[in-house]
Parts: C-alpha cells; sequence; structure tokens
C-alpha cells in the first residue's frame, strides 16, 4: 500500500486504518516512551484528534496494518506544543501562522513484520513519512513544520541528511529528553532525500516499493 493522507472527510471509510494507527501510538507513545498519555480500549486518541487533523500513514503491503504514522494540524489552533509541550520552546519563540503546521504522534511500528524482518526498514519508513509531510505542506503553501521528538530520532534525522534546527528541550517527559524542531519545507531537502532513495516523482500514492536503505539504526540507543 502506498503512502497516503487521511481526512476529515475519510474518516469513515478509513476507521479500520485509523484503529490500527491510534494502536500503534497506544503502544509506541505510552508502552515504549512512557509519555503520559490518555489509552482507552488499546487506542492512544487525544483531543487534538477531534480537531479534524490531517494524517498521514503507511499500511503494510495488502491490509490495514499501520507501520508509520504521524498527524498534522496548523499552529493556528490548539497545539500539543503550546498545550503540553511548552517546556521546550524558547521564550522569545511562538509558532502561530497559517504557514506553519505542527506535526505529532509521528511513530513506526518496529514489531511488525514488515519492519521487523529489516530492521533498516526504519529508516526507509522515516524518510518516506518526510518526504510524504514535506510533499503535502509544500502544496498547500506550508513553509515550515515543528516536531516535539527524543535523541535517537536526531540521529536518524541526521544521518539521513534532514535539514532541521533544534530550538529547545525538557527532560520532564517520558524517559528521555524531548527535543524541538524545527523543519523548514524546503524543495531541496526533498530533492536530496529523493535521490539518496533513487525516487522519480511524489511519494505519496507511490504504487512501486521503495528501496530499503542499507544500513540499521539503534533506535533505542
Amino acid at each position: 500500500m502506498s503512502i497516503r493522507t487521511i481526512e476529515k472527510f475519510q474518516f469513515n471509510q478509513c476507521a479500520p486504518v485509523l484503529e490500527s494507527m491510534y494502536r500503534l501510538r497506544a503502544k509506541v507513545f505510552s508502552e515504549k516512551l512512557g509519555w503520559d498519555v490518555a489509552v482507552r480500549n488499546g487506542l492512544e486518541k487525544d483531543r487534538y484528534d477531534e480537531f479534524n487533523p490531517l494524517y498521514i500513514v503507511k499500511t503494510a503491503p495488502g491490509t490495514d496494518d499501520v507501520v508509520a504514522s504521524m498527524r498534522l494540524m496548523p499552529t493556528t489552533g490548539p497545539t500539543l506544543l503550546a498545550d503540553v509541550f511548552a517546556e521546550t520552546m524558547p521564550d522569545a519563540v511562538a509558532f502561530t501562522a497559517p504557514s506553519i503546521w505542527e506535526c505529532t504522534r509521528f511513530c513506526i511500528d518496529e514489531d511488525h513484520d514488515y519492519v521487523r524482518n529489516n530492521r533498516a526498514a526504519v529508516a526507509t519508513l522515516t524518510a518516506e513519512m518526510m518526504l510524504g509531510c514535506a510533499e503535502v505542506c509544500a502544496k498547500v503553501g506550508v513553509e515550515a513544520v515543528v516536531a516535539n521528538f527524543e535523541a535517537p530520532v536526531v540521529r536518524l534525522y541526521k544521518r539521513l541528511g534532514a535539514s532541521f534546527d533544534i530550538l529547545g528541550s525538557s527532560a520532564s517527559y517520558g524517559k528521555r529528553r524531548v527535543y524541538l524542531g524545527h523543519f523548514a519545507v524546503e524543495q531541496d531537502m526533498i530533492d536530496r532525500l529523493k535521490a539518496q532513495f533513487g525516487i522519480e516523482g511524489d511519494i505519496m500514492n507511490r504504487r512501486q516499493p521503495v528501496e530499503v536503505m542499507p544500513f540499521e539504526l539503534d533506535l533505542a540507543a
């Protein structure tokens, strides 16, 4: 299955995929990372899911099993950064603009057979999701994305060649320090990632498989 977006008008028809996504979020953010998130009936959902966000998901071939997902919302509305992760934000900086979106709940199912059978698939999925996010943002005029993540993800992004700035951090969440990253939506980064993976054309709705990166990354380090 290709990477795709899920918007409000698709929520009902994509219910099985969304349920899989919420289960993955519970496993990653509650069980693995130890974040203080609400889990009910095995699903991790919060009030920001009620604000009609845009989801980007990738499912395992031939299934509704979500192996990677993220949530995008404009910073003109309520955001996790302002409401929950404010300690990671510099005092002099305020991210509230139609051209800046927040990316939250980015996660990968490292235990799924699709990923576990090839550990390097984590890097590939990360690159695909980053490209998908950049393509979607570029098409609607979004100039930058802000996101919170932990140290292993910082290392992964750097190794993939992503361009971003660390604006702040805090040790008040979960088991590891959480960082705030600012990603400019730039064609140069998109082109560089596509060249690294030999991708031609858009990543969204792509039917051809993307070649797995020839290295492994220890995200637990």
